[in-house]
């Protein structure tokens, strides 16, 4: 398996499929969004501003919500979204889309509305200029599939 799948269901996937197993994500009225092609996943909420990167002086440190930090994992820092939220990114300049959990806080400085990993600025073609205008859906449990849970299928 590539490191990209292999950092894919790592840092994003399993982190979904346990929140969707424990019922923790919460459903809303916003239209439907795809994830591989099952109605579990909508938008919340977007975002739209300017995003930065973190690495190398961070990688290995413990991160707000106590986990260790690694710069290659998908993840995301924000400032007040709940830890474990998971993101889709978009890079506004080239179209570039990625899913991103929030294990962090951040960032610190002013006009900045995201911090992401290394692995993900590398993947969103960001790491060259350090920072970049992006769009931000945070994700949900669909009302479909919130529904699917409660009746226990």
């Amino acid at each position: 398996m590539s490191t990209t799948k292999t950092r894919l269901i790592r840092s994003v996937l399993c982190p979904l499929f346990a929140l969707l197993s424990l019922g923790c994500l919460s459903a809303t009225k916003s239209a439907v969004k795809h994830f591989d092609g099952n109605d579990i996943i909508q938008t919340s909420g977007t975002l739209t501003g300017t995003a930065s990167w973190y690495g190398g002086s961070f990688h290995g440190r413990m991160t707000a919500n106590g986990e260790t930090y690694n710069m290659y994992e998908l993840t995301a820092a924000h400032k007040t979204l709940p830890f474990g939220s998971l993101l889709r990114i978009t890079n506004l300049s080239n179209q570039r889309k990625l899913f991103v959990r929030v294990n962090d806080r951040g960032p610190y400085i002013p006009g900045r509305i995201l911090d992401l990993s290394y692995g993900a600025a590398r993947e969103l073609g960001m790491v060259e200029s350090g920072i970049k205008r992006v769009k931000i859906e945070i994700l949900s449990l669909s009302a479909r599939a919130s529904r699917k849970k409660e009746m226990g299928s």
